[in-house]
Order: structure tokens, then sequence, then C-alpha cells
């Protein structure tokens, strides 16, 4: 991980995550994007979330209490039939059926400031891609 740029690693299994948060950013993270969707461990988790940040889940791990936290941005994300559409879609992109309008690329650097909202594009049409590499 660190070679992808992370500046700090949490282990799980070690400290709880939301404790090794809190310690290492005692201000509070930008954004949180949940794949795994332990309710209970996320109630503490969005409590780490700063003012303004964002909290959001691909595996509707978010319960009501976060989802209701005013504080920061939260949502449920879901799409069914994941590896079906998927494959869909990229059939239907190599074919050239439909093809993707790219609005933006950024480097992964930006990707926390664009979960957040905290990037400003006027008239942006199209996916913003963040480039890993």
């Amino acid at each position: 991980m660190r070679e992808l740029g992370a500046g700090e690693v949490v282990v799980q299994g070690g400290e709880p995550v939301a404790e090794a948060l809190r310690r290492l950013v005692p201000e509070g993270v930008d954004g949180i994007l949940d794949a795994v969707g332990d309710r209970a461990a996320n109630r503490a988790l969005a409590a780490v979330v700063r003012d303004g940040g964002a909290f959001w889940s691909t595996a509707f791990g978010l319960a009501d209490e976060p989802l209701a936290d005013l504080r920061i941005r939260t949502d449920n994300y879901r799409l069914d039939r994941k590896p079906e559409r998927l494959a869909e879609i990229g059939a239907l992109v190599l074919s050239g059926t439909v093809r993707p309008v790219v609005g933006a690329t950024i480097g992964l650097d930006a990707g926390v400031a664009a979960l957040c909202g905290r990037t400003e594009v006027a008239g942006l049409r199209g996916k913003t891609v963040v480039k890993v590499r």
C-alpha cells in the first residue's frame, strides 16, 4: 500500500480501525469508502469522518445512524448483478455501441477531494477517471 502512496496503513486484526484512525488523524478523515459492509464497525467509523466529509458503502454497510449524521455526506451504493452488468457494459464499449465520455482525469492524490466534492469542475460532462498509476 505504501508503494501506492499510502502514508499510513491500518491492518485489520490489530487495533480497532476507528481507534487507529483517531490516533493517526485526530482532526478526522476526509472520507471513507466501505467495501465490507460491517454495520457495527461503520457506526464507530462514521464518528471519525470530519465535518463536511463523506462516507460511502458499496456493500450496504451504513445503517440508519450514520445515514442520518448531517455532519457528513453518506450513501449506500448498490448495483445488482455487478459482474454480469460489468461484462455486458464492457462488451458494449468494445463493440463501439457505447462510447464512454470522460469529463476529467485526475490523479489518485486528488481522488479524496473529488469523493468529498471539493473539486470544482464547471460544466463537466462525463465520468471522472481516477488514475491509480
